[in-house]
């Protein structure tokens, strides 16, 4: 299991079951980019500030416009249309943690931020 799998079962919801695991909702998911110091600016010199608006948008864009995975049909099917866009699945938890590099840090190759924000969450673990 990778370091980002137990970060996402470490802040995913216990109660909030989908069929192959937890899910994660707007709170969980802000708990987290919070507790791994995201939210933080790195020194006063730099313009590297995340906003929490930041981080609702990188929830909410990481969000599928249709179920797509196994877990979001199944919500669908089970009368639950609404649940695969308040909870996130952990393939979209990645994507949420790329696009909070993107969103932290304006300077830099794309991958050097986003490889910096999975490093500050995995962190998490330490």
């Amino acid at each position: 299991m990778s370091l980002l799998t137990h970060v996402y079962g470490r802040f995913a919801d216990k109660g909030a079951k989908s069929n192959n695991g937890n899910a994660m909702n707007l709170q969980e998911f802000g708990n987290c980019i919070k507790d791994s110091g995201l939210l933080a600016r790195t020194n006063a010199k730099s313009n590297d500030e995340l906003t929490l608006k930041e981080v609702r948008q990188a929830f909410s864009s990481a969000q599928h416009d249709t179920a797509q995975s196994a877990d979001e049909k199944a919500a669908v099917e089970e009368g639950n249309k609404s649940s695969h866009t308040t909870q996130m699945t952990y393939c979209e938890f990645l994507e949420a943690i790329a696009r909070i590099g993107a969103a932290k840090w304006e300077e830099g190759a794309l991958m050097d931020k986003i490889g910096r924000s999975i490093d500050k969450v995995a962190e998490l673990l330490s």
